[in-house]
């Protein structure tokens, strides 16, 4: 499959010192990332590309998300009962 890539060059002048940094699009980004040094037309091979090998790596990525967000809400409801048990505990002995 062939694409069209562009070589942008950005001067970076952060922490005292200059250098030039690259980054590559399939789209001219000049305005973002500085000029275009070079635009060449690439021939990438991948035909043998399955649609099924995409729908896998997708879901394990957002199934890692999900568990992510589960133990994060886990974690909240428990710091919510324990402030809960504090203000319901018996003879006076909350500590908020």
């Amino acid at each position: 499959m062939k694409f069209t890539v562009y070589l942008h060059a950005q001067l970076n002048t952060e922490w005292f010192r200059e250098e030039i940094t690259y980054r590559v699009s399939t789209l001219d980004m000049t305005e973002q990332w500085g000029p275009v040094i070079s635009k060449v037309e690439v021939d990438f091979p991948i035909d043998s590309l399955e649609k099924d090998a995409l729908f896998s790596d997708i879901i394990e990525r957002l199934r890692e998300k999900q568990s992510k967000i589960r133990a994060e809400a886990e974690n909240k409801a428990a710091e919510i009962e324990d402030k809960i048990s504090k203000l319901t505990a018996p003879n006076g002995e909350s500590n908020v």
